[in-house]
């Protein structure tokens, strides 16, 4: 399942990696440093400054029915590297607004599985 095709985010776009590895600092100052997972996953937050009704009902729809809020993963192509990411929603939409007729204003953070 595809995230759906509506007008692309308001910049900037937030993204953030996971880190991977651990340190442990000695009394000496040294460290010692070791990965605990095999891969880094992204997090990304979406946000729309004035997103029109038609493409706000549309991604409703696509969180609410068809992944069902946090359920189910889809597949989300960054719009600035073109790189396609499975992914799934990490909270419910919150704080949307409508500033104008017809328009909204909000957020969505998605994160890789």
């Amino acid at each position: 399942m595809d995230f759906p095709n509506i007008m692309a985010p308001s910049y900037p776009l937030t993204e953030e990696w996971d880190d991977i590895s651990l340190a442990n600092e000695f009394e000496d100052g040294s460290q010692q440093t070791r990965l605990y997972r095999t891969r880094s996953r992204g997090k990304w937050t979406m946000r729309w400054n004035l997103l029109p009704q038609a493409d706000y009902n549309t991604l409703m729809d696509f969180i609410k029915n068809a992944v069902k809020f946090k359920a189910l993963a889809f597949n989300w192509t960054h719009p600035l590297t073109g790189e396609t990411h499975e992914v799934r929603l990490l909270k419910a939409p919150e704080d949307w607004q409508s500033p104008l007729l017809n328009y909204w204003q909000g957020s969505i953070t998605i994160g890789e599985v």
